[in-house]
């Protein structure tokens, strides 16, 4: 057991407890405010939109919030929680502020805030940055990517699979013949099956 002391501004020690008594040193019914958080301990402010606030928002459409991220001003630090209630479950993406990205808007990756600057999605549903991953990806549902579907006869000497992971082809009006492709980038694996 220890002796816990507690300081507030210049007041040294206004109070002391044994921590075997008490599992925290401030417990309150009402709000603790505080300013922007610097250290990792500090406190995370709920709304504000301030420099770590995390201000939580509803929106209509999780796949498009920019009706309501537009209407939002940010400062560096500040979070919000873009969540979409549905009957069977809801659906959550984090955004944070960057008033230095450039690449503009592209929802729902990336939307415009009310001044300059941009939301960017960082965790949740959507995220607007690669996944770097040190360990092994577990998924109890499938993998999904971007798919083409073509049934052009051909020969088609540039098919475009930028963002494209599977080529789905349709032979009902007779064989496809494919004689190359464009768009793509180095490593990118490429499925190609028969509807």
């Amino acid at each position: 057991m220890a002796l816990v002391t507690v300081r507030i501004g210049s007041m040294i020690d206004i109070h002391q407890y044994d921590d075997a008594d008490y599992d925290s040193s401030i417990e309150t019914t009402a709000p603790i405010k505080a300013g922007a958080p610097v250290d990792p301990n500090d406190v995370v402010i709920l709304g504000g939109g301030g420099a770590g606030s995390i201000t939580p928002l509803s929106v209509a459409n999780i796949d498009d919030p920019s009706a309501e991220l537009n209407a939002l001003a940010g400062v560096l630090g500040s979070f919000v929680l873009c969540f979409e209630v549905e009957a069977t479950s809801n659906q959550f993406t984090i955004y944070a502020f960057d008033a230095s990205d450039t690449d503009g808007e592209n929802v729902p990756y990336s939307v415009d805030a009310l001044t300059s600057g941009l939301w960017m999605a960082v965790a949740g549903k959507y995220v607007d940055e690669n996944f770097n991953v040190s360990g092994e990806i577990v998924t109890a549902t499938r993998i999904s990517s971007g798919t083409l579907t073509t049934a052009v006869v051909g020969p088609t000497d540039n098919l475009n699979v930028a963002g494209v992971n599977t080529v789905f082809l349709d032979c009902s009006g007779g064989n496809v013949t494919i004689g190359g492709f464009v768009g793509g980038v180095d490593g990118q694996i490429l499925h190609i099956a028969k509807l």
